[in-house]
């Protein structure tokens, strides 16, 4: 019996130790045109969960060029990987960022992928054996040097909440943005980073803001006036939380004192990858100042009638949900869809001009990156 027990526990040390010692597959990289100094770091990602915000992955070894310019990750277990390098230009450690959460330093994916927007996992993957898989890496960074511009069409709705108003809108309009480290346009929205961080970020806002109704959308309306057009500024911050949370918060305010007061939004989101598609579903709280949210749904006294009487709103909180999708149809090409809605606050649908509960509204986008 000793005999025996002293032969099982020197098998299992022969299989630990070959374990131990077993080679293991290797990730080797060959830049193109690449410096021939500074520190390059490689991430390797074993999931589209880890890849998704290029934050936490599953090997990552750094090198200097000058002391090291072969490129090597030894010792990964055959699997399905995606490979991020980038070039750290100022040697803090990390990948930096703009406010929007896009990389400012060069950097380059396995199978040769260029990305024009959020990368997907499966463009990047490989399948790794137990053989050396190399990649020719070119770094680029993600918004060139003058920034990118997006062109193409799109097709937004948003409900109606007033009594008897048979206004859907649904309006087609060219979808066009521009993104840049510091700067970013989208259609009617513009917005300036002023903190860029690894986990939080401050950016200055400003939007135009329609007006929400005109007297002829319904017999309730008439006699209130058409609503004003008007430019909200404001400040939008975001935080990076734990488990690839994002949480956001922003504050505008009319600044022409068209319509007075201002809107403020919190949301918690998180992006679930499902192949070439981003899915983002979101829960907030949008907060209406009293000025603002008696120009939207109030009456006042001087325009009350027998079957509107006047009516006047505090300050209002209203539920928000969301869902978001991202979908890259080529590296260059992209798709956004997204739907929401917002439950109106009691104050809000105890107006004698609001009939409905909810708000929904729409944006779907199809777009080509330059």
């Amino acid at each position: 019996m000793k005999s025996f027990f002293s032969s099982a526990c020197l098998c299992v040390f022969l299989l630990l130790a070959a374990a131990s010692t077993a080679p293991g597959s290797s990730v080797e990289v060959h830049l193109i045109d690449g410096p021939t100094s500074g520190i390059v770091a490689l991430y390797l990602f074993d999931s589209p969960e880890s890849f998704t915000d290029l934050r936490t992955p599953y090997r990552s070894v750094r090198f200097d060029l000058s002391e090291e310019p072969t490129l090597r990750i030894e010792g990964v277990p055959p699997g399905v990987y995606a490979l991020l390098v980038y070039l750290d230009e100022n040697a803090n450690g990390r990948l930096d960022r703009n406010f929007i959460g896009i990389p400012t330093e060069p950097i380059g994916f396995s199978n040769q992928y260029v990305p024009r927007g959020p990368p997907t996992f499966p463009r990047a993957a490989f399948t790794l054996t137990n053989e050396t898989a190399r990649f020719d890496v070119e770094l680029q960074r993600p918004l060139g040097d003058r920034g990118r511009i997006a062109a193409g069409v799109g097709v937004l709705g948003r409900s109606s909440p007033y009594v008897d108003s048979s206004t859907q809108v649904v309006r087609f309009i060219p979808a066009v943005y521009y993104l840049g480290n510091r700067i970013q346009i989208f259609g009617p929205a513009a917005q300036l980073g002023i903190v860029s961080g690894d986990a939080l970020s401050l950016a200055l806002r400003a939007q135009y803001q329609p007006g929400v109704y005109k007297e002829k959308d319904s017999p309730i309306l008439e006699g209130l006036g058409n609503r004003r057009d008007t430019m909200l500024l404001g400040l939008a911050g975001g935080w990076s939380a734990p488990n690839r949370f994002e949480l956001s918060a922003s504050y505008s305010h009319d600044v022409l004192d068209r319509v007075g007061g201002g809107l403020g939004r919190l949301s918690l989101s998180r992006t679930i990858p499902a192949g070439p598609v981003r899915i983002t579903p979101s829960i907030g709280l949008n907060w209406l100042s009293a000025k603002m949210g008696n120009d939207f749904f109030g009456v006042p006294a001087s325009r009350a009638t027998p079957t509107r009487p006047a009516y006047r709103l505090s300050d209002t909180w209203n539920g928000t949900a969301g869902l978001n999708l991202f979908i890259e149809v080529t590296p260059n090409w992209q798709a956004i869809l997204g739907i929401g809605a917002e439950r109106l606050n009691s104050q809000i649908t105890r107006s004698p001009i609001v009939a409905d509960d909810w708000v929904w509204n729409g944006f779907f986008s199809l777009g080509r990156v330059f």
